[in-house]
């Protein structure tokens, strides 16, 4: 019978949002997997769907899956759950197991080894054990020696062990200032399945630990080592590689035949090279050229919503990481919007001029703008509209249409008038009084005496009988951002 998991879905606390477990190997790199099982900042960000009580990440081995394991989420011990499995962890499983023969050839051959290279000094071997500066932990290290003085302690990894014990026996000798290296017995040992190179998923817990690295010391590195004076292990690193081709980063584990002088250790940390600043390196570079290629082309897609910005984004920039990246995309999605809509008002402006200078003529072009328009709800514009009334509502909010329609003949005032006096445009005198309301000239309008004597005439047209056609038109017109701020907004885009 096939052991079901605990917890289909999980809550991401963080980003408040529920995620079914099956597919975090393909939401998530292999990094974040790796940070979420042994980080400690990750401790309570999922939560049961259940529940509500927080869960581990766990995994088994599994080729099918994308990294080779399969993950879930377990409950802690003590949570009670209906979703709660009894069923033993991996870790349990193994906890009462002793080590095997390889492992102790292991830690033989190297002991041998060390023993004959300068500068390795042979401190202890499985036998002794270390102590925290306040004697409340310890530990017992496979083999402690000295490089040229410095403390170094070996761990020969090859059963499976939980997160929580790397974790602690990292912290352990970090704080000591002890260096820690792990060690894998052969190649054969770390694979799932060689063929399909798919590691064991304690080495990926280990390699998360050290910068994306963990170590090999076998018969053959021995022997070498021997022969060279100096201590030589194979470096099995999970490298990034940056194809610019497809603007990706792929992963991939490689292994390298180095000396331990080659080593780093820093912050507790021992590695080869260090994967998250390599990649890093390679995020930020596809992240320069995706920012460039998104801003150089974001134009042409011509979106009017969030969704629909975000599928151009990822055509124009498919590595794009949405929720670290969310404040600059919505910033360019706000420019970019704000300067088409602008160019937009400016497009209308140009044809209501046109109208106004020459009669009947531009009829054809509004035609042609409503068209392309009409599907945009957020503009109020629709099919045969009213032109004339759309003038009347633009020079009342203060714009020049014409040498003779504009401020300077008090257009805006004269406007009004239209609205109560001829029978057509009765049926927009609400609009009218809401244009005004609007209007950056609403003061100087309300002043005018003949304007004050035809808002006190009594409605000509019922309220219910009003034509609303134009409304969401002046409300879109009007608002922001106003023609003013085209110089603005281009400088925006531009920046």
């Amino acid at each position: 019978m096939e052991k079901r998991h605990q917890i289909p879905i999980v809550i991401d606390t963080w980003e408040e949002e529920s995620l079914w477990v099956d597919s975090f190997d393909f939401i998530f790199e292999q990094a974040d997997l790796q940070g979420f099982r042994t980080n400690k900042k990750f401790t309570n960000r999922f939560v049961c769907q259940h529940c509500k009580n927080p869960v581990f990440l766990k995994a088994t081995a599994d080729k099918n899956r994308q990294y080779g394991h399969n993950y879930f989420f377990n409950h802690h011990k003590d949570a009670i759950c209906p979703w709660k499995s009894d069923s033993s962890t991996v870790a349990e499983i193994y906890a009462g197991v002793q080590e095997g023969r390889l492992h102790l050839e292991t830690k033989r051959l190297l002991a041998n080894t060390l023993k004959h290279l300068e500068h390795w000094q042979i401190i202890d071997i499985d036998k002794k054990f270390i102590f925290s500066a306040d004697k409340l932990n310890r530990a017992k290290p496979d083999i402690h020696a000295q490089y040229m003085g410095k403390d170094v302690v070996f761990e020969v990894q090859l059963r499976s062990e939980s997160p929580e014990v790397i974790v602690k026996r990292q912290e352990f000798y970090k704080n000591k200032g002890f260096q820690l290296i792990w060690l894998s017995a052969s190649k054969d040992n770390i694979y799932l399945d060689e063929s399909s190179g798919f590691v064991k998923q304690v080495h990926k817990d280990i390699a998360f630990c050290n910068r994306g690295n963990w170590f090999i010391f076998d018969d053959i590195r021995a022997e070498r080592s021997l022969e060279k004076g100096q201590l030589e292990l194979i470096a099995m690193v999970w490298e990034s590689y940056l194809k610019l081709g497809s603007q990706s980063i792929k992963y991939d584990w490689n292994e390298y035949e180095i000396e331990y002088a080659q080593l780093t250790y820093e912050n507790g940390e021992t590695f080869y090279k260090d994967f998250f600043a390599i990649n890093k390196a390679h995020k930020d570079k596809l992240r320069e050229l995706g920012q460039k290629t998104l801003l150089k082309n974001i134009r042409k897609y011509k979106v009017h919503d969030w969704d629909g910005f975000l599928r151009a984004a990822k055509s124009e920039w498919p590595s794009v990481d949405v929720d670290s990246e969310r404040g600059w995309l919505k910033a360019l999605y706000k420019i970019d919007y704000k300067s088409r809509e602008l160019e937009t008002k400016l497009k209308v402006l140009k044809v209501v001029r046109n109208y106004s200078s020459q009669g009947e003529q531009p009829y054809q072009r509004w035609s042609k703008l409503e068209n392309q328009l009409a599907s945009v709800a957020s503009f109020g514009i629709s099919k045969d509209m009213n032109l004339q009334v759309i003038e009347k509502v633009l020079l009342i909010l203060g714009y020049d249409l014409t040498k003779h329609l504009s401020t300077k003949h008090k257009s805006h005032c004269r406007a009004v008038h239209n609205f109560f006096d001829y029978e057509s445009f009765f049926p927009y005198q609400l609009l009218c009084l809401r244009a005004i309301e609007l209007s950056p000239l609403k003061d100087e309008i309300l002043s005018d005496e003949k304007v004050l004597k035809r808002l006190n005439m009594p409605s000509k047209v019922p309220f219910e009988e009003q034509d609303t056609s134009i409304n969401g038109f002046l409300e879109w017109f009007a608002s922001e951002p106003i023609l003013e701020d085209v110089e603005l907004v281009h400088e925006q885009v531009g920046a």
